[in-house]
Parts: C-alpha cells; sequence; structure tokens
C-alpha cells in the first residue's frame, strides 16, 4: 500500500529572493483564507480530519485478506479443512466451540465462518452421515445422521460396554420422566448388578461412576444440574444435546419393553405420548431444512 509522499523544499529554495516570498507569503494567505470559509461549518478539530483519512486509507493486511472474496477452490478447501478438523475432534464427543474453529482452521478468513459451515452441514449430512448441531451459540456437536436400532449394538465390539452402560441410563432416566436423582441412579444400576455395593469400580466398564458423571456429561450424552444447596451437594440427570439428537426414543421404549417380555409400548401413555412428540419435533425440523 503506497505512503503520501511529502516533498519538503530544500534550503536553498528557502533563501529565494525576497519579492518571490512576498508573493508566495500572501498566495498562502489567501489560500488559507478560502480554505476557512470552505470549512466553517466543519467543526473538527484537523488532527482529527487527518487522522480519519489515515485510517480510511490505510487497511491492515489482515483486513484486506478478511474482506476478499474466496474463490470456488478457496471455498471448497475450507470447507474440507473444516471436516476433517470436525471428524478428528469428534473422536472424544466433546463439545466442539467456534472459537475452536476460528483459531485453528479459519484464521484470516473468519469473515465467511457462516457461508462455509453451511455447506460444511450439508456436506456432512450428505456424504459421511453426520448431523452437525449447534447448541447455544457457537457449540457444535457431531451426531449419527443414521438411524440404528437396537442403539446398544449399533457401534464397535470395543465400545459395547459403554454403549450398554449409556443406554441403560438413558432408558431409566426416559422411564422416570426425563429426570433421576442422582441416588435413584445408583440404586438401579446396583439392582441390575452393574455397580456393587460398596463402589462403582468394576471390571467389565471400569469406574461406572467417572464414566457417567464426567465423560457422558462431556459428551453432551447427559446434563447434571445440582439440586437444592444440600451439604454434599445433590445432582439429578436429564438427557443431553446429543442423546435428543442421537438415540430415537421409540427404539429405547422398544427396548425397555423386551426387558418386560414384550409388554406392549402404547402401555407406557406418557413415555409413548413422549416419543410420539419427539418424532413430530424430528419430521418438522427435516421439512425446514
Amino acid at each position: 500500500m503506497s505512503q503520501r509522499n511529502y516533498n519538503t523544499r530544500s534550503t536553498a529554495q528557502s533563501t529565494q529572493s525576497s519579492t518571490t516570498n512576498t508573493s508566495s507569503v500572501k498566495r498562502s494567505t489567501r489560500n488559507a483564507s478560502q480554505a476557512s470559509k470552505t470549512n466553517t461549518k466543519n467543526t473538527s478539530p484537523t488532527s482529527q480530519r487527518t487522522q480519519q483519512n489515515d485510517d480510511d486509507e490505510y487497511m491492515t493486511e489482515s483486513q484486506a485478506t478478511q474482506s476478499k472474496d474466496l474463490t470456488a477452490e478457496e471455498e471448497n478447501q475450507l470447507v474440507g479443512s473444516v471436516i476433517r478438523y470436525l471428524l478428528a475432534v469428534d473422536r472424544t464427543k466433546h463439545v466442539i466451540q467456534r472459537p475452536q474453529l476460528v483459531k485453528n482452521v479459519f484464521g484470516t478468513y473468519n469473515k465467511h465462518y457462516r457461508k462455509i459451515m453451511t455447506k460444511v452441514k450439508a456436506t456432512l449430512t450428505q456424504v459421511f452421515g453426520f448431523n452437525l448441531v449447534e447448541f447455544e451459540t457457537g457449540k457444535y456437536i457431531l451426531t449419527n445422521a443414521i438411524t440404528t436400532n437396537p442403539p446398544h449394538l449399533s457401534c464397535p465390539e470395543s465400545e459395547k460396554p459403554r454403549r450398554i452402560l449409556l443406554i441403560l441410563v438413558l432408558a431409566h432416566i426416559f422411564m422416570l420422566d426425563g429426570i433421576c436423582k442422582e441416588e435413584l441412579l445408583w440404586d438401579f444400576l446396583r439392582k441390575l448388578t452393574i455397580i456393587p455395593g460398596d463402589g462403582f469400580k468394576t471390571q467389565m466398564f471400569g469406574d461406572v461412576h467417572k464414566i457417567i458423571t464426567v465423560e457422558f456429561v462431556k459428551q453432551q450424552y447427559l446434563k447434571m444440574p445440582k439440586i437444592g444447596s444440600s451439604d454434599p451437594p445433590a445432582y439429578e440427570f436429564h438427557w443431553g444435546v446429543r442423546a435428543e439428537e442421537e438415540v430415537s426414543k421409540r427404539h429405547l421404549l422398544e427396548f425397555v419393553s423386551k426387558m418386560y417380555n414384550d409388554r406392549p409400548i402404547k402401555s407406557w401413555p406418557k413415555q409413548f405420548n413422549a416419543l410420539n412428540e419427539s418424532e413430530c419435533q424430528s419430521i418438522e425440523s427435516e421439512d425446514d431444512n
């Protein structure tokens, strides 16, 4: 970007004849008087006008990079970079936040964030079978766009124990109208002999308390709000946003039905109504997209 070129008279030029100097001063005085009349209505100081002109003229390299439009090739490359980053981070199933994406992928192309994320969302669904779910503005999770049944068997063999534990926990919360106090959940798992009576560590699942209260919560399968002001604090469990997006309530109720010797799912009216409502919302969401 070019800078102003200021031409300074040399010392020799400044020692011209007095006649020349006098006429120059007169011309300068007339010009100054005319400029003063022209700018009478302008109340801003000269220094502020100069600074404003400088601000308008100069633009940092970063701003220039952000303001330019992306070519089709650059756009596709950025979409691919975002998708690769999302898939890599999703291995932990933790929440992905906008500042992470801007810092690690977008960089100076942050201006194009919304446009690129719209294309990323469509590509993830159409090509990779994932839904990119945004919640709480700028927070994302990837969920499986392909409905699977039964849910506790649709995973690699090494992940099945934790998947079974998750489905049992979600099913219990669902059957309790969506809210389960912490102690009630531990009692339920003890009755199923998932955890021993005197602790939480098992050979099959590992530290069940940590898996449920830390990992499942971080992965947004569960929410664990504090209730009351007791000491020690008490908590309750709700379904998290990933569970709402990824787990079919119908499949879950059918899973529970098998545990009760194929009892008809309509025999649980609250849960049956909840799954119907969930399916209607899902259809409306697909129509909006």
